[in-house]
């Protein structure tokens, strides 16, 4: 291992580094080349986000399946309810479309 590549980073690089991973976090972090001396520090930031995305995630999944529950019925299924979302979305983005392709038609006159 270079000396380069163990040096000690200054908490601001460490920051920005945090920043910009949690904004697109598509590497492990705490594999970023130049920032190996600190890999434990960015294990642990990987995983507390990972964990906390995942429990937002959970919730809004929960939230979301009672709505669909309370509009369609307690009894429905995850696998219903996610499918209704599904549909519900896509029914939406197809509006969006057309309502956009009308727009646009009417300059075009």
């Amino acid at each position: 291992m270079s000396t380069e590549a163990a040096q000690q980073r200054t908490p601001e690089e460490i920051e920005n580094l945090k920043d910009s991973w949690a904004s697109d976090p598509c590497w492990d972090i705490e594999d970023t080349e130049g920032f190996e001396a600190h890999y434990e520090e960015l294990k642990a930031f990987h995983e507390q986000k990972r964990a906390y995305w995942d429990a937002k995630w959970d919730q809004e999944l929960r939230k979301r399946r009672a709505n669909q529950r309370q509009r369609w019925g307690e009894s429905l299924p995850d696998a219903a309810c996610d499918y209704l979302h599904a549909l519900e979305e896509r029914l939406s983005k197809i509006e969006n479309t057309i309502s956009r392709v009308k727009n646009s038609a009417l300059y075009d006159e």
